[in-house]
């Protein structure tokens, strides 16, 4: 019999995940093609310390057509943008373990390789990371946890827009 906790939450359901210090809610929409459909050749890397947030958004961008990359360590997540930029970083501000959210966050703006991509952060605390000004370096934009699948489609689209597509 399989560990409850370990399945993976399947359309139309919402779940929790509970930690000792938070709780994300996460709500899994049904499964559609979005109106963003995204080419095959653009790279999504998500860095989040919770293993179901990461299947959720991986699960979600690659059904509609993105390739994405996971891990739950901000040191792995920054040696694979380092070694293959990505066109998108979604990155959870409250990272836990050696690297921080922000101590990301600083490396991929400030490494040559990596200072073009767009981040998407995630966040439970959006009013905080809205303190800390770092949404006007670069191409950055915030989504609170929970998120809405819709929410996470939209500003990926938005962000993997070239320039030239975003005053159309």
């Amino acid at each position: 019999m399989n560990d409850p906790g370990s399945e993976i939450p399947r359309a139309s359901s919402v779940f929790a995940i509970e930690r000792p210090y938070r709780t994300a809610l996460c709500y899994a929409a049904p499964l559609m093609t979005h109106r963003f459909a995204s080419p095959p050749e653009i790279a999504v890397l998500v860095i989040d310390d919770e293993p179901d947030i990461c299947a959720v958004v991986r699960d979600a961008l690659e059904d509609e057509g993105y390739r994405v990359m996971c891990h739950t360590s901000g040191d792995t997540g920054l040696h694979t943008a380092r070694k293959a930029p990505p066109d998108l970083v979604i990155l959870d501000w409250r990272l836990a373990g050696d690297v921080t959210g922000a101590e990301v966050l600083e490396q991929l703006q400030s490494d040559g390789r990596t200072h073009g991509s767009p981040v998407l952060l995630l966040t439970a605390a959006p009013d905080i990371v809205e303190e800390q000004a770092i949404l006007h370096a670069g191409r950055v934009e915030l989504l609170g946890k929970p998120f809405e699948l819709d929410e996470l489609f939209n500003a990926v689209a938005r962000l993997t827009q070239s320039p030239g597509e975003l005053s159309a």
